[in-house]
């Protein structure tokens, strides 16, 4: 007989890791792999559904780097986590400070496929903030678990975003890894992809080109140090934005590390 320890294991496990995907079992790929059964405990127990969450939506208490960095995403970027690199963006380095401060908001993405979460009106954030990937930072996502279907998952903020004063841009940064197919869109509250300058790996000079858009994929994460920033101009989010992870359909149950995304405001060039 399974001991109660293994039976509220797999309650946890179907519970919050299955369920809200839409599945009932753990795929064959996953039985008797160590590392994937972690991985999925750890999104039952930590993520924004999870038992004992990393944190609420809006908690602004700086992550220790150990567990801002136990999905391994600021490892990816060449970081070490929220308390080392808070700070003002710089932007002439992807490598220091990524725009977040010791108050700044926290927040989840909702679960891709579900309805977006809206930040825009009541209680809207201002910039600084940070987002992760759903999992949430104690655990990569397993591309398999998302559900199999293309979808996304969108949190709405408000023309608050721009943060204090009056400065010129506001910078993303995104840092991490994603499963082939998967992408981070800036939108406008239109639902446009917003254009913006940017920067990659360890490439700090930030290009304007034509046609260019706010976006960070699979691909240009894993080709340029698992980094990208954007300077978008203030004017450009005066209705607000939307930030928009975009998931293609998945069968892999590799677990990839996923990615936080910080948001401040601040003058730049």
């Amino acid at each position: 007989m399974a001991s109660g320890h293994r039976k509220r294991k797999a309650a946890a496990l179907r519970i919050d890791v299955l369920n809200p995907a839409g599945l009932t079992n753990v795929s064959e790929a996953d039985r008797g792999n160590t590392t994937n059964q972690n991985n999925l405990m750890n999104i039952a127990i930590y993520s924004r559904d999870g038992v004992t969450p990393t944190f609420t939506n809006a908690s602004t208490t700086l992550l220790s780097n150990a567990i801002s960095n136990a999905d391994g995403a600021f490892t990816k970027a060449g970081l070490t986590g929220e308390v080392t690199n808070a700070g003002t963006f710089i932007s002439s380095s992807l490598s220091g400070a990524i725009g977040i401060t010791a108050t700044a908001k926290h927040y989840y993405f909702p679960a891709v496929g579900a309805a977006g979460t809206n930040l825009s009106s009541s209680n809207a954030p201002s910039a600084p903030i940070i987002i992760y990937s759903g999992e949430g930072p104690q655990a990569s996502y397993v591309p398999f678990y998302l559900g199999g279907t293309a979808a996304t998952a969108s949190i709405r903020l408000g023309s608050q975003i721009t943060g204090a004063g009056v400065p010129t841009h506001i910078s993303v940064y995104v840092g991490g890894e994603l499963a082939t197919g998967d992408q981070i869109r800036l939108l406008n509250a239109a639902g446009t992809v917003l254009a913006s300058q940017f920067a990659t790996g360890s490439d700090t000079t930030f290009s304007v080109k034509a046609n260019t858009t706010a976006t960070a994929s699979a691909v240009q994460l894993t080709n340029n140090l698992y980094r990208k920033a954007f300077l978008v101009e203030t004017g450009a989010v005066a209705n607000g934005m939307i930030v928009e992870f975009s998931s293609s359909a998945k069968t892999s149950t590799t677990p990839v590390a996923g990615v936080f995304i910080a948001i401040g405001s601040s003058s730049y060039p």
